[in-house]
């Protein structure tokens, strides 16, 4: 059987309802053009090295650059044409992940294409391969360029209440953590609607764009934690799953680079499902590299 006749059905048959269906081709730029801050981004998108120059010369460095070629079919890199295909698969896969809403699906398309990359005996088959891959990853890219990723705060109707109330409407422990960590510097939200949620941010100080922050849900029996994290603020994203609202984080881990985080929620608290750095390499958009697979959340 063709692998151009194999194209993961169940994997795409759950991106269908992400918003990234077929739409026109982009334009994948040239190796030429990305910069690289580092070593292990460039092997990820360009393996065969086509544009290193005279970067990455010391030992450790020759080593890993031979590692990442030793695990192509041969002559993967000395095949022109094969080489660029390389190039232009990773490129869109990284690129599709970083733009995505539920890019957690991405990601298990990805870990599929690069299952049958491994499984390619010779170049011949690489080369069908990363064609499959790339007539089903163009469109879907050239669709989420105009798309914009919408990202709102978490309360539908939001009532800022006095933080001076957070012994009140939580548990003394957790009000004692919360003072602490944030040191008495913090906003404290009421969200009504289908869900009685309660919102703690830490203030920021200084330069600082991510501070400390908590979700609860409130009832009259309980208060209980959805979710904590020391990224906030949490974007509230348009999908959904067991009758909440995805969430994610951005956190600048250093200049061009971010660490984000996505979250869905389990029917009893949010669990982190997909992480990533995106990291701007002078080309639109940025790339979504070291993805780490989370919890696997059953949307019932």
């Amino acid at each position: 059987m063709s692998l151009g006749t194999v194209l993961w059905p169940a994997l795409l048959a759950g991106l269908a309802h992400t918003g990234l269906g077929q739409g026109h081709d982009a334009r994948v730029p040239d190796p030429s053009e990305a910069s690289y801050a580092h070593l292990s981004t460039a092997l990820a998108l360009d393996p065969c090295g086509s544009a290193y120059g005279s970067d990455w010369q010391d030992v450790d460095s020759q080593r890993a650059i031979e590692q990442a070629r030793a695990q192509l079919p041969r002559d993967t890199c000395e095949t022109d044409e094969v080489r660029g295909l390389l190039f232009r698969a990773r490129f869109l896969q990284y690129a599709l992940l970083a733009r995505s809403a539920e890019p957690w699906q991405v990601f298990d398309v990805m870990e599929a294409q690069r299952r049958r990359e491994m499984a390619c005996p010779d170049v011949d088959c690489l080369h069908e391969q990363l064609l499959v891959e790339i007539a089903w990853l163009s469109p879907r890219y050239g669709a989420s360029l105009e798309v914009t990723l919408q990202t709102t705060g978490l309360c539908d109707v939001p009532e800022e209440l006095e933080p001076s109330r957070v012994g009140e409407l939580l548990p003394p422990e957790v009000a004692r953590v919360v003072e602490d960590q944030c040191q008495g510097d913090f906003t404290l939200m009421a969200c009504h609607g289908s869900h009685r949620l309660l919102q703690v941010a830490c203030g920021m100080g200084g330069v600082a764009v991510n501070s400390p922050e908590w979700l609860w849900e409130s009832s009259s029996s309980e208060v209980r934690l959805l979710l904590q994290s020391d990224e906030g603020p949490l974007m509230r994203l348009q999908g959904s799953c067991n009758g909440m609202f995805d969430i994610a984080t951005s956190a600048r881990a250093s200049m061009g680079e971010s660490h984000v985080v996505h979250y869905r929620y389990d029917g009893t608290r949010y669990r982190e499902v997909l992480s990533y750095i995106r990291e701007s390499i002078d080309l639109p958009g940025g790339i979504a590299t070291y993805p780490e697979r989370g919890t696997r959340v059953d949307c019932r």
